[in-house]
């Protein structure tokens, strides 16, 4: 078994488990902190980058957030793929490696 340091904490896969096994408040102190870092700038860069079918895709599924609001399972895919998107629209490719 790998050390949980060797572990691509951002992993979709990974961030499933970890919910899955209901966190402890660390991990999710951890997510509100990187998410606080990291999502004003790339939401900014997204908002002057983004192509009309990344726009198209963050409001679709926006529609899947607003309606999945009450069930936390269903709610954690469209949750990911939103700041998958938001990254993939900034259009600078390093975060996409993480």
């Amino acid at each position: 078994m790998r050390a949980q340091s060797g572990w691509s904490l951002l992993d979709p896969d990974v961030l499933a488990w970890r919910i899955e096994a209901r966190p402890d408040g660390n991990f999710l102190r951890n997510v509100v902190e990187f998410r606080r870092i990291i999502e004003p700038e790339a939401v900014r860069l997204a908002a002057e980058r983004a192509t009309d079918a990344e726009v198209a895709a963050l409001e679709e599924v926006s529609r899947q957030i607003e309606e999945a609001i009450d069930d936390p399972e269903a709610h954690l895919e469209p949750d990911l793929r939103f700041h998958e998107l938001i990254l993939q629209a900034c259009h600078n490719d390093l975060p996409l490696t993480w």
